[in-house]
């Protein structure tokens, strides 16, 4: 046999092998090489979805609360309705103190209270002892959702409540029944 035969034979299967694990090497390195890629991709990806649920979990908080402050500022759980304004509990208690009286809330801008400020001023002539006690409602902490609010505490503690204006023929009804 040649040198050159017995080399080949004696060299090749070990070179072959060498170029396997080479080329199987390489294969492993481009494999690890995207399976980096990917992991890095993913962690981008997954520092993104960890940041928005943190956001949307902090803007759920955020409205719950909200919606919570306004349910308690509604119900007049927080002792107002709003930053000054005082709720019809109040007024009946700082204002009812000598029932019975009759308390008009109303504003110096709205044509049915300036109707029925007149409508009072002529009762007030007829009926001299009735006590009429009249809130204007933009100059002071008194807040009620329409105006004129007219209230009559009675006697007895109990109060009624008329929203809107009214002729002189009514409003002497409405005392007539709720006042005495």
């Amino acid at each position: 046999m040649s040198i050159k035969k017995t080399a080949a034979k004696t060299l090749l299967p070990p070179l072959k092998f060498v170029l396997s694990e080479l080329k199987e090497k390489q294969k492993r390195d481009e494999e690890r090489k995207k399976m980096v890629a990917e992991e890095k991709e993913k962690r981008k990806a997954g520092g993104f979805q960890r940041f928005m649920k943190f956001l949307i979990g902090a803007m759920v908080v955020f409205i719950l609360l909200f919606f919570a402050l306004l349910f308690l500022v509604g119900s007049g759980s927080l002792g107002s309705t709003s930053a000054g304004e005082t709720n019809m509990t109040t007024i009946i208690d700082a204002y009812g103190q000598n029932p019975p009286v009759v308390i008009e809330i109303y504003s110096e801008s709205c044509p049915h209270c300036k109707d029925m400020n007149d409508v009072i001023a002529e009762f007030r002539k007829e009926n001299p002892d009735v006590n009429i006690m009249q809130i204007e409602s933009s100059g002071s902490r008194v807040s009620v959702q329409y105006i004129p609010t007219l209230v009559i505490v009675r006697k007895d503690g109990t109060h009624a409540e008329r929203v809107g204006a009214m002729g002189m023929d009514d409003f002497k009804a409405w005392v007539g029944g709720n006042y005495y």
